[in-house]
């Protein structure tokens, strides 16, 4: 892995073992394609991005593409094929997954920024949605082309629990097998190498980044927690008040 916690010892372009963030007067462009070399060297790739002219350049756009994505995943994950016909699964990814990219990009962004701060971290908002839109949107969507070849080997029963196209070819089957673990190989690189992005944003090592997306998660169910227990008495409350 790249900058401080890695590699390139000896260029004086990529301090190594700092324990606060490069900033803009040592900055050094790496030179580095973004969509390619984003596998290998994410810390160098973020640095570039957040001391670019426009740090949020596509942002938006990848994290609307990444939301549909992911809610593929998890129509898939959840077979919600089962219920739902090919239009209606169809609608029902695009717009929960459009949604949930507003809500990756915007909430997402500021969380990492708070909790980030609450361990040291030195990240802004906008900082921030330089991992939430743009490096979690260019993993996703690199990750999600993946998803051509699973429709085109599955089709709706990459939704379904019965997958009757699948059963009928065992090389269908397997091809299929191989690229969902494909999928999944690749997404728990991703995962690293947002670690790493976080990092360099909050200046500090991927290991605190980690940190900082449990303790957001932990925030995360607490407030969805509270808020069911506030509606569950509000409404016993008001069923109460009716007599029911």
């Amino acid at each position: 892995m790249d900058g401080r916690y890695g590699g390139n010892h000896g260029d004086d372009r990529y301090p190594h073992e700092r324990n606060d963030r490069i900033g803009r007067e040592e900055y050094v462009p790496s030179g580095l394609s973004p969509w390619k070399d984003i596998w290998l060297h994410p810390r160098l790739v973020t640095r570039d991005y957040l001391h670019s002219a426009d740090p949020l350049k596509n942002a938006l756009l990848l994290a609307l593409a990444a939301g549909i994505f992911n809610t593929m995943d998890r129509a898939s994950s959840s077979n919600q094929g089962d219920d739902l016909s090919t239009f209606g699964l169809i609608l029902n990814i695009l717009i929960s997954g459009l949604l949930s990219g507003l809500v990756m990009y915007y909430v997402g962004g500021w969380l990492l920024k708070v909790v980030g701060r609450w361990v040291g971290g030195v990240g802004t908002t906008s900082e921030m949605r330089i991992v939430s839109g743009r490096i979690v949107g260019m993993l996703t969507v690199m990750i999600g082309i993946l998803w051509i070849p699973e429709l085109l080997l599955a089709g709706k029963d990459a939704f379904t629990t019965d997958t009757p196209l699948l059963a009928s070819s065992v090389t269908r089957a397997l091809l299929y097998t191989a690229v969902v673990w494909i999928e999944a190989i690749m997404g728990v690189w991703s995962f690293v190498l947002i670690l790493h992005a976080i990092g360099e944003i909050h200046g500090f090592s991927a290991w605190k980044a980690l940190l900082v997306l449990i303790l957001t998660g932990i925030l995360v169910f607490l407030v969805v927690f509270l808020i069911v227990i506030i509606v569950a008495l509000a409404f016993g409350t008001l069923l109460a008040g009716f007599g029911l």
